[in-house]
């Protein structure tokens, strides 16, 4: 998949800045996080 044509924009109208944890795993050290359009969230970690 190529990606190199996605722009994002500054989000600038969030009135909410509190971090809200949504997963934990203790068994897995997570690398990296996304969210989809869509608002589908993905997780990262070594096997």
């Amino acid at each position: 998949m190529n990606t190199s044509n996605y722009q994002l924009e500054p989000v600038t109208n969030v009135s909410n800045t509190q971090l809200e944890q949504v997963f934990s795993d203790d068994t897995y050290q997570l690398t990296g996080m996304a969210v989809s359009k869509d608002g589908r969230v993905f997780t990262y970690y070594p096997l």
